[in-house]
């Protein structure tokens, strides 16, 4: 363990900079995921059903722009595409926050931020591939899923802190996304420094029913001011918290990758049963807990595996490519949140 984190340390200053730009974007991205369903109802008036497709559908094209800039990601590298990306997407998230006609909303959220979102997430992980070594990289895609759940816990905590003492002045979340705007324009500062070199060496679906289906169903079983961002924050709280231990047990112990994908999506998907079973606050911290564990066996080793399968410096098709299961286990997470959620758990 101690040999990989030498390494680590001797990685050049662009990986600290990639960990930056990962925890702005994921702090952005978490940010609205928590509120996405919650916001298209109370400020669009839209139903259960037509929220979640309109959840669904943004990852699909996010998915689209992903794999049509591959090609360019490749061409263009690391650094412009997030400075590209990082560009678009906030200023994106930032229509959000004034948008208010639906022309307008869908043409924001079903283009120009999936946009932004093809050009930064996938590239992020793309940066890390580029500025470790073998040696490294695992160590580094621990860190990374380390910097996304601080992001993720940093944004459920802001969220709180919103809805507590900022008034909305009868614009839900609206405050709140301005405010998830910020890191964002820092993001897009830090990409300007990365430089473009390399170091030369001699079950997706069921984290998506949290951003679609859980606010909503949290809330109508207990009450609508139920902290719901609190709960979902059990996840981000339990990776920082037990993954470098959890890291540490697994370097050097050459288990066998698909094995440890079988075991942590395994205990992911029987969190669902205590879900299902228990909708009290106590059930839902669990059940987000047995999740978060079988999560941090599973999850970091996909972002590795996913990110070395492209030959280098033809990557970003490749990148794409490996994001489809994630958004079409959104689209299908989205399209039966809303009948789910209409039938079994109404106002």
């Amino acid at each position: 363990m101690l040999k990989h984190l030498e390494q680590l340390l001797k990685s050049p200053r662009e990986l600290a900079l990639v960990y930056a730009c990962e925890y702005a974007d994921s702090f952005s991205s978490f940010a609205l995921d928590y509120v996405f369903v919650l916001y298209l109802s109370m400020c669009f008036g839209m139903s259960d059903v037509a929220a979640s497709w309109i959840y669904g559908i943004f990852g699909i094209m996010s998915l689209l722009f992903g794999i049509l800039f591959g090609p360019l990601i490749d061409n263009i590298g690391v650094k412009w595409s997030l400075v590209l990306g990082t560009l678009t997407s906030t200023f994106a998230r930032l229509a959000l926050v004034f948008v208010t006609d639906t022309v307008t909303l869908f043409a924001t959220l079903l283009v120009l931020l999936p946009m932004g979102v093809a050009l930064t997430s996938n590239v992020l992980k793309l940066g890390i591939r580029r500025y470790t070594t073998s040696v490294s990289r695992s160590s580094a895609f621990d860190c990374s899923y380390l910097v996304i759940n601080s992001a993720a816990l940093s944004a459920a905590i802001m969220l709180t802190v919103t809805r507590t003492i900022i008034p909305d002045f009868g614009l839900p979340y609206r405050p709140y996304l301005l405010l998830a705007c910020i890191p964002g324009f820092v993001q897009f500062f830090i990409t300007l420094f990365l430089r473009e070199t390399a170091i030369d060496e001699a079950t997706q679906s069921l984290t998506e029913h949290f951003g679609s289906t859980f606010p909503k169903t949290y809330t109508r079983s207990n009450s609508s001011q139920s902290a719901y961002e609190l709960v979902l924050s059990v996840n981000p709280l339990v990776v920082t918290t037990f993954l470098p231990l959890m890291s540490m047990c697994l370097h050097g112990k050459n288990y066998d990758p698909y094995n440890l994908l079988v075991l942590g999506t395994s205990l992911s998907a029987a969190s669902m049963f205590v879900l299902a079973n228990f909708s009290s606050v106590t059930g839902a911290v669990v059940g987000v807990a047995c999740f978060t564990f079988g999560e941090m066996i599973w999850a970091p080793r996909l972002l590795e595996l996913s990110v070395m399968v492209g030959q280098e410096g033809r990557e970003g098709t490749v990148l794409a490519l490996s994001a489809i299961p994630r958004y079409i286990a959104r689209l299908f997470a989205g399209a039966s949140s809303g009948y789910l959620l209409e039938t079994f758990c109404t106002l």
